[in-house]
C-alpha cells in the first residue's frame, strides 16, 4: 500500500501525496522501534535479530520492515541467506532521504524520553492526511487566516475542516487567535523538515 503512488485533484491541481503516505508509514510505536533500532546496529541486524529485540513476532517485523522500505526510509540487503535492513539511502525519493536523516538524527541522541514514539506519533500524524497539508499550506501563505477563508482556500467542508484543525492544535502545529489560525513555532529536527518539505510544494 505505501510503495504505490496515487494522483490526487485538490483546486484543480494534481499533487503526489508523497509526504503523507510517507508519514503514515511512520505511524506505528513498533516500526518506529524498529527503524531506531536499525539507525543504532548500522544495519548488522537480520530480521529475526530486530524481531527479538523490539519484542515482536518474525512475521510482523517482515511486515513493518517491507512497509518503510517500500516508503524510502530504510534499504534492505541480502548476505547469503539473511536479509539486512539499512538506513541506506534512496536517491530517488529526496524527500524520504530528508525525512529519514531527520528521524536518524533523533534516534542517535544519547538519551530519548521512555514515551518518545508517542510524542513523535502524535506530531507526525499532523502531516498524515493530504488536506492537513493543505490547511498548513494555506496558514503559511496567510498567516494568521480565519476558518471560513481557510475552508474556501483549501476546498475542504467546514465540518471536516474542524476535526483537521483540532488534529493540527493538538500536535501543537498552529495556534488559534482572535483573528483565526497562525503556524506556531516549530520545536523539533523532524518536524522542521516535514514543514519545510511541505512549504516548498507548489500545489
Amino acid at each position: 500500500m505505501f510503495g504505490t503512488w496515487y494522483n490526487i485533484r485538490m483546486k484543480n491541481t494534481e499533487l503526489r501525496p508523497t509526504v503523507w503516505r510517507t508519514v503514515r508509514a511512520l505511524l506505528n510505536e513498533g516500526r518506529l522501534r524498529l527503524l531506531r533500532t536499525i539507525w543504532l546496529s548500522n544495519g548488522r541486524k537480520t530480521v529475526s535479530d530486530l524481531a527479538r529485540e523490539v519484542g515482536l513476532s518474525v512475521s510482523t517485523t517482515s511486515t513493518y520492515l517491507r512497509a518503510l522500505n517500500a516508503r524510502g526510509i530504510i534499504s534492505v540487503s541480502r548476505s547469503g541467506s539473511y536479509v539486512r535492513y539499512s538506513n541506506g539511502k534512496d536517491r530517488s525519493l529526496p524527500e524520504a532521504q530528508a525525512i529519514q536523516a531527520a528521524l536518524g538524527r533523533m534516534f542517535l541522541r544519547t538519551a530519548l524520553p521512555e514515551d518518545w514514539a508517542k510524542i513523535l506519533i502524535q506530531k507526525l500524524r499532523a502531516y498524515s492526511h493530504p488536506r492537513r497539508i493543505a490547511i498548513i499550506q494555506c496558514i503559511a501563505k496567510k498567516n494568521p487566516i480565519g476558518f471560513v477563508e481557510i475552508s474556501k482556500s483549501a476546498g475542504i467542508p467546514q465540518m471536516s475542516l474542524f476535526r483537521h484543525l483540532c488534529v493540527l492544535r493538538s500536535a501543537g502545529l498552529i495556534a488559534e487567535c482572535e483573528t483565526g489560525y497562525s503556524l506556531a513555532a516549530v520545536d523539533n529536527d523532524v518536524e522542521s523538515v516535514l514543514r519545510k518539505i511541505v512549504l516548498s510544494k507548489s500545489f
